[in-house]
């Protein structure tokens, strides 16, 4: 199809523009807001699948900053009426003050200033504001006088150290560190020791020479299945394909097999033309 004559009526930078409008529209990429991506929905989906079956659900917020996800995790196993413990993982000091006073009368949830990783021991973290959504231990852009050290742990070290044996739904949100994060997880992915991982994916993956395809690469012999966190629910992907690493920010996640069905997560398949089809 010979298009060049819109660009030519319209100009390259409007042409461009609205290119990409469309382009995002049909990819279904929407506003990075937990009420309206997907994330919140993801919540009470997981805790309402659960919760005639279990009598109280582990949940992690991973990267809690001020503390929305969890608040809706919070009022989600409330509304359920079913016991929950919740873990929240903040290292920026405001932050994780923040998160205490927040959540202070609440016995089930636990605030841990700690910062997962792929690997234990000390970090250098990028606080950019006292409690940005931004704050990362991606710190290529910063430089010595806004860096703070930090403890490092991995999430199966900490899971071994808490007591858990099973987490039914962990959210990462950690500004590009978040491949990293799952790696440190594996060794609990092999033991099916988690149902949901749900991570955002944005272009600070780049930083660390992430992407897309190294998530389906490290559960590639995983009973896993990868999907994005859209509005009308996860949608999984049959295996990775190079549209897919366009570092669009979004939330994607993690799904055990054996969650597809209790979720309504529908897969689906690229065509001849490189376009997903959801299911």
């Amino acid at each position: 199809m010979r298009i060049g004559w819109i660009v030519t009526l319209l100009g390259r930078g409007l042409a461009w523009r609205l290119g990409r409008a469309i382009y995002m529209q049909a990819r279904g990429e929407v506003e990075n807001a937990i009420q309206h991506n997907g994330e919140a929905q993801l919540v009470r989906t997981v805790v309402s699948a659960l919760a005639t079956d279990k009598p109280a659900l582990c949940l992690w917020d991973v990267g809690g900053n001020l503390g929305e996800w969890s608040q809706v995790a919070v009022e989600a196993s409330a509304k359920s009426g079913v016991a929950m413990r919740l873990d929240v993982f903040e290292p920026a000091p405001a932050a994780f003050e923040g998160l205490r006073a927040r959540f202070s009368g609440a016995t089930d949830v636990n605030i841990h200033p700690i910062a997962l990783s792929d690997a234990p021991g000390a970090g250098k973290m990028a606080i950019l504001a006292p409690t940005a959504g931004t704050n990362s231990l991606v710190a290529s852009d910063s430089d010595a006088s806004n860096l703070i050290d930090v403890e490092l742990s991995t999430g199966a070290a900490m899971m071994d150290q808490i007591g858990l044996s099973h987490v039914d739904l962990i959210k990462i949100d950690a500004e590009g560190f978040d491949f990293a994060i799952l790696q440190g997880l594996r060794a609990k992915l092999e033991s099916a020791s988690i149902s949901v991982a749900q991570f955002e994916y944005n272009h600070c993956w780049i930083a660390q020479g992430a992407s897309l395809q190294s998530v389906f690469g490290l559960v590639d012999d995983l009973p896993y299945k990868v999907g994005r966190v859209t509005q009308a629910g996860v949608e999984l992907y049959p295996h990775w394909n190079p549209e897919m690493d366009r570092y669009f920010e979004s939330n994607y996640a993690l799904v055990h097999e054996s969650m597809i069905e209790r979720i309504g997560a529908r897969m689906g398949s690229w065509n001849e033309s490189n376009v997903f089809v959801a299911g």
